[in-house]
């Protein structure tokens, strides 16, 4: 299965408003983090990602996650996960990543 970012920016809120479905591993992590931060740049805001449809994320995945996190935090701006399925919540919990990226 593949990876699906599907994004919608919210000028009254200046929030992009992401959906994240499939699966993210090595083989297209790197294209989620691309289309990420290509949204930020064209119009910088919050990004609330919904990932009830996400089935599977992997290291790297997790990886370009924290990385897109760091970079807003320092531009004073959020970056959170919301609506996680069971194991992606389990994993961000494990990890320590859910008292970042969850709201």
């Amino acid at each position: 299965m593949s990876m699906k970012l599907e994004k919608k920016f919210d000028s009254q809120l200046k929030t992009w408003l992401m959906d994240l479905s499939g699966e993210v591993d090595v083989s297209n992590a790197s294209a989620l983090r691309l289309g990420i931060e290509s949204a930020f740049e064209e119009s910088p805001g919050d990004i609330i990602i919904d990932i009830s449809e996400l089935k599977y994320i992997d290291s790297m995945g997790l990886g370009n996650l924290i990385g897109i996190y760091g970079s807003m935090k320092k531009a004073n701006f959020k970056l959170s996960l919301q609506n996680a399925p069971d194991n992606i919540k389990k994993l961000l919990t494990i990890t320590g990543l859910d008292k970042v990226l969850l709201i």
